[in-house]
């Protein structure tokens, strides 16, 4: 039972060292995508803030975005930690707006 008790906490601290970790790329790649470029080198990010954690982990991102023709937009996202510590959090409510 105490190896049981042991174990347990071991995983919990383990999954929690992974969780909901901030990638520039990921980040970069799908505002592009959103904005219609044909590639990660039009847009560039910046004032990027993570907010809160919510009951599940999950913290919503913001940031601004502007491309290589001068369009500006605020954009934000949900990122909710995966249960795996090596899997990638899942991004959700991606939008993008006109500044």
């Amino acid at each position: 039972m105490k190896k049981v008790l042991m174990l347990v906490v071991a995983v919990t601290l383990l999954a929690g060292c992974g969780a909901n970790k901030h990638d520039e790329m990921r980040t970069q790649r799908l505002t592009a995508q959103e904005l219609g470029l044909a590639s990660t080198d039009e847009v560039t990010l910046s004032n990027v803030k993570e907010g809160e954690a919510d009951a599940l982990g999950g913290k919503r991102i913001t940031f601004n975005a502007r491309t290589n023709k001068g369009r500006n937009f605020a954009c934000s996202y949900l990122s909710t930690p995966a249960l795996l510590p090596f899997d990638a959090p899942s991004i959700s409510d991606f939008k993008c707006q006109p500044k």
